[in-house]
């Protein structure tokens, strides 16, 4: 596990896009880890309504090298029954 930069505790804004760069957005966050997730919600539409999840490598400037980077086993999440989400898939 790679240990953050102390100086990248602050919050900042950073910049990023979509892969073809026509959808344009800024997130203000204390960038410090990011989760690598192995299912398909991740890389499509979010899985908790009152969150947002930002892939990293669409971030300007962003060296993953400096990220704390957790591992997630999203493939088998929703088959947990203590899983937080309760959406339209678990009820």
């Amino acid at each position: 596990m790679r240990e953050p930069d102390s100086g990248s505790r602050l919050s900042q804004t950073y910049a990023g896009a979509c892969h073809c760069g026509r959808v344009r957005f800024e997130v203000t966050t204390d960038l410090v880890r990011a989760s690598e997730c192995n299912c398909s919600i991740c890389r499509k539409p979010r899985a908790d309504p009152r969150k947002f999840m930002v892939n990293v490598r669409c971030v300007d400037g962003v060296d993953l090298d400096r990220l704390r980077i957790e591992k997630f086993d999203g493939r088998s999440w929703e088959l947990r029954p203590d899983a937080p989400y309760t959406g339209i898939w678990k009820d």
